[in-house]
């Protein structure tokens, strides 16, 4: 996407405007991969410098660069937020597992009881501990 130039109709054809042999300047298409694109964006710039297309288009290219790299970025951090999902099912089936093994039933159903309430979003107090003072047992 370069400039079309005063006068010139095959700059503007359909495929948009991209330069002719005639101005001496054919933008090539943009990359897909990101080290390309920087690389692509400065081939723009340089074109930009020795005046072979103006700012206007210049600014759209950098536009467009962005926007790709932008959606790149919110691909990677879905990503890195499944992965979270997963790890954090991951550990509540571990914990599940562990209190089923070490406690019995009752410890299993007290965890069962205490996701629900935190997915539901209130909370409950978990049930006292019996604490004696000590030495209350040596008599």
């Amino acid at each position: 996407m370069t400039v079309a130039m005063a006068g010139c109709e095959a700059c503007a054809g359909p495929g948009g405007s991209r330069g002719c042999a005639e101005h001496g300047y054919i933008a090539p298409p943009i990359p897909m991969r990101t080290r390309g694109r920087r690389e692509w964006l400065i081939a723009q710039h340089d074109a930009w410098v020795r005046g072979k297309i103006p700012l206007d288009e210049l600014a759209e290219h950098r536009r467009t660069v962005a926007a790709l790299n932008d959606t790149e970025r919110v691909e990677a951090e879905k990503q890195k937020a499944l992965a979270a999902v997963e790890g954090a099912r991951a550990q509540t089936k571990m914990a599940s597992t562990l209190a089923e093994i070490e406690h019995g039933g009752a410890a299993v159903a007290l965890l069962a009881r205490v996701q629900e309430s935190m997915a539901k979003g209130r909370r409950q107090a978990l049930p006292a501990k019996v604490m004696r003072a000590v030495g209350d047992g040596d008599r």
